[in-house]
């Protein structure tokens, strides 16, 4: 049977054209790595500027920033509440929306030398709260263990991100910090649940629950009743889970009505009303 002349013009150009979008696809993952690493585009004083130009050209860090910049087209007037917001600084995964934005919020922080570093970046944006405190099923304090910083050191070096109520979620990084041992602070802090901290602040609406536990997610999103203050948005890190850990906060929201997505090293969970407009279009991208 003889070929269709379409047939025999995509016979000569299909090897082609594959080797084309085999090296497209390793340009851009180059250029994505690039971008991850690029300390002028997230820390530096263009950054946000930058960030300007990059989102219309659907530009992004990671899947994650995706999702907030969706949000934002969406709900312009954001508020959210992110646990574990280590410094609040112009590179941390909310800086933009909070400065440029003018998302409201409360950022929660159980590290003093943290807290203290937020009070500094984040104290002159309105409608934005810091709660100097850990999430935890019941109030009271318990012990916190977290790195205490290098003398001078003021770059996003590992130990800021490292903090947890279990001491060996920190040893698992110990080879990446040579003077490990001298740094680890364990102190009592103060706890709340997240009912307990949207009750204290008067929150009637919440858009974005962002949450960096390091393994403790599960148990901190556990804190919130979704039938009472239901997020529009929940984002969670899910790479220092177990299995189980992880399989139950999926199983949580869809019980509750929620889309999940699993992305690189976190997850996201959109609620079931909330499926249109920019942010439904890009969890359907990204459930594909």
């Amino acid at each position: 049977m003889h070929r269709s002349l379409a047939q025999r013009v995509w016979g000569r150009v299909r090897a082609p054209a594959r080797r084309l979008a085999r090296r497209a696809r390793r340009a851009r993952r180059r250029f994505d790595k690039r971008l991850k690493r690029s300390t002028l585009l997230r820390d530096s004083a263009l950054a946000h500027p930058l960030a300007r130009l990059r989102y219309p050209l659907g530009v992004y860090f990671d899947d994650t920033e995706r999702l907030l910049h969706a949000l934002q087209r969406d709900c312009p007037h954001t508020f959210f509440v992110q646990v574990g917001a280590c410094e609040g600084a112009i590179g941390d995964p909310l800086g933009y929306f909070m400065r440029v934005a003018r998302w409201r919020g409360i950022l929660v922080e159980p590290v003093p030398y943290l807290a203290e570093r937020i009070r500094a970046n984040c104290g002159d944006l309105p409608g934005i709260a810091l709660e100097h405190a850990a999430i935890a099923p019941e109030e009271g304090e318990r012990v916190f263990h977290y790195l205490e910083a290098g003398e001078g050191d003021r770059r996003p070096e590992i130990y800021k991100t490292l903090g947890s109520f279990q001491r060996d979620n920190l040893e698992r990084h110990a080879h990446y910090i040579a003077d490990f041992e001298e740094r680890v602070t364990s102190k009592p802090v103060r706890c709340l649940p997240l009912d307990a901290l949207c009750r204290k602040h008067e929150v009637d609406r919440l858009d974005l629950l962002f949450c960096d536990a390091e393994g403790y997610d599960h148990e901190v999103l556990r804190t919130l009743d979704l039938a009472h203050t239901p997020p529009r948005l929940v984002v969670w890190e899910h790479q220092h889970l177990s299995d189980e850990d992880a399989s139950s906060c999926r199983e949580r929201f869809e019980g509750a009505g929620y889309r999940v997505c699993v992305l690189a090293k976190d997850s996201a969970a959109l609620r079931g009303d909330a499926g249109g407009g920019a942010l439904g279009a890009a969890f359907d991208r990204l459930s594909d």
